[in-house]
């Protein structure tokens, strides 16, 4: 199968993974990239933060990267603390995030800018 196929069928899984529950959540995506090695990462809308979510399990993986920045927003350190997040200091004093990476929702990783 060629590569543009596989793509094709790839967004097609996307799009039907995070429609498929409610919220759909299909319209928080600015941009999908592929990569052939790590999966898919998107671009979510509004804040330009991309997210890693690998090659499978979509739906889950966007809401572990979406409550991770929600906990942020409400600038909620338990919350943090319980998801695990790394630099949750920094984070809620106001550092950038560069990227996050939900390929591993149980330990989702941000990445800040430096």
């Amino acid at each position: 199968m060629n590569v543009n196929r596989q793509r094709l069928l790839t967004y097609q899984q996307l799009i039907g993974e995070l429609d498929a529950g409610h919220p759909k959540l299909s319209n928080r995506i600015d941009e999908v990239i592929f990569d052939d090695i790590r999966g898919v990462r998107v671009v979510l809308e509004g804040s330009g933060i991309a997210v890693f979510l690998g090659k499978e399990d979509y739906r889950r993986r966007l809401n572990s990267a979406l409550d991770v920045l929600d906990a942020i927003r409400r600038k909620d350190a338990e919350a943090l603390n319980v998801l695990r997040i790394d630099d949750a200091e920094k984070l809620l004093s106001g550092a950038q995030i560069a990227y996050i990476n939900a390929s591993e929702p149980k330990r989702v990783i941000v990445g800040l800018f430096e």
